[in-house]
């Protein structure tokens, strides 16, 4: 006999007749299920269920002293919600009525027949679960509401959803204390093209636009702008595409981070050095609060300047100030390396890749992985290294040289050059493209 594929589904059966009880726990077990647990009366059956839950419940009809109909009304007033079959030798148009209104699943006439025992207990267990999935799906989904809503009010960056009709949606209590100061006409219900119609402070409009036009995200897009009273603000704007996950389009979500040092009361504004850099010029002063701001958003950063600037101390400001401050700063002079071992020394080479290659090297982008990657005189490298870099930025994976699969890495790019690079893109020495990935333009 096939034996039913499901395990540990306790069920209890209640009827005064031994015979009856056994006779229906030999069929339930074969069919897998159990444990069977059976009860002779009413007394007994209540006993149980408040020892124990049960999938199903098989009740006679008649308990002695009480009925089925009484046993059914208990189990409702207990807030038991499996299904329960009633078994009646005396079927009559009054007793099947009452007993589905008071919540019976069926009810079976005797001589109980195997085939029918069967059949609607597996019909009964059925329902059962697909009811007990559906309460479950619709509990995680209030639960994940409104763990949600604690963390869309709770977080401190700005958080605004635009449809795509452009109406703001929501807008969490940061983005509400942020634009009261910044641009109040940003509010909930209002359409962006009315909350920015001639505004100079809606800085996130544009790029809000065209995401709504193309789908496409935009990551951390640094933004200056200042404010009607002439304070100097620095964010960084992060733009998703709203989705349903089968395909439909229900607008844009927008997260704005607050990148403007602010000082703390009693600070100095005025500071003679930061970390490895010294000097208390207006200048220093603007480029220390630049490497406090842009340090946070972990985005790729160019540096120029003329040799002996200190481009490098500015890397190591850069780094100090991200997330990733814990992690390496690994250094690449790319002036100091042969073109032709450039390559290997970045992505690194397997075993026998090139002629004196006689074991595998871990590159310079692998030991900055999870850390920082600092390329100097990033404007001299070849055409060909030019595009294997790009590749890189693009989809953070490399192929080491004489290795046929990808390695994946999480590395912040700095690089530098003392050349005018923006002068050699123009003259087509330089890749347009790899120059604003280095700039964090994308």
């Amino acid at each position: 006999m096939e034996t039913n594929p499901e395990v540990n589904i306790p069920i209890l059966v209640v009827d005064d007749e031994e015979s009856l009880r056994h006779t229906f726990k030999i069929f339930l077990k074969r069919e897998g299920y159990g444990p069977i647990v059976l009860a002779t009366n009413f007394e007994e059956a209540v006993a149980e269920l408040n020892s124990q839950s049960f999938d199903l419940i098989i009740s006679d009809i008649v308990l002695g002293g009480n009925t089925g109909i009484d046993l059914l009304k208990r189990i409702r007033e207990i807030n038991i919600t499996c299904p329960v079959i009633m078994v009646t030798g005396y079927p009559n148009v009054d007793t099947a009525s009452e007993a589905l209104r008071f919540g019976a699943f069926d009810y079976i006439q005797k001589p109980v027949e195997k085939e029918q025992l069967l059949k609607t207990t597996r019909l009964a267990l059925q329902q059962y679960r697909l009811q007990h999935e559906k309460q479950k799906a619709e509990e995680e989904k209030e639960q994940y509401r409104c763990y949600l809503d604690t963390l869309f009010r709770s977080v401190s960056d700005s958080i605004i959803t635009i449809d795509k009709d452009r109406n703001i949606v929501k807008m969490n209590q940061a983005a509400r204390t942020f634009f009261g100061t910044v641009n109040p006409t940003v509010t909930e219900g209002a359409n962006l093209a009315i909350a920015c119609g001639g505004n100079t402070h809606c800085f996130f409009k544009d790029d809000a636009e065209k995401v709504l036009r193309s789908g496409i995200e935009i990551k951390e897009h640094r933004i200056e702008f200042t404010t009607e009273s002439m304070h100097q603000m620095v964010v960084s704007i992060c733009i998703s595409p709203l989705e349903d996950g089968r395909g439909g389009f229900h607008g844009v979500v927008i997260v704005i981070r607050d990148m403007t040092c602010i000082l703390e009361p009693g600070q100095s504004k005025q500071r003679n050095s930061f970390h490895r850099m010294i000097g208390a010029s207006p200048v220093m002063q603007t480029v220390y609060t630049m490497i406090e701001n842009v340090g946070k958003v972990d985005s790729a950063v160019l540096i120029t300047g003329e040799s002996g600037t200190g481009k490098e101390l500015a890397t190591e400001a850069l780094h100090l100030e991200s997330h990733r401050k814990n992690r390496p700063l690994v250094k690449v002079d790319c002036t100091a390396i042969p073109e032709n071992l450039l390559e290997s020394e970045l992505f690194g080479h397997k075993k026998g890749s090139f002629t004196g290659a006689d074991q595998d090297r871990m590159g310079r982008i692998l030991q900055a992985d999870g850390g920082t990657l600092f390329l100097d005189e990033i404007g001299d490298v070849s055409s060909m290294m030019q595009l294997r870099l790009l590749r890189f930025l693009q989809e953070k994976t490399f192929y080491p040289v004489g290795r046929d699969t990808s390695i994946q890495v999480d590395v912040r790019i700095i690089a530098a050059t003392n050349v005018k690079l923006l002068e050699k893109v123009r003259q087509g020495k330089f890749r347009e493209d790899l120059y604003f990935r280095l700039r964090g333009d994308w």
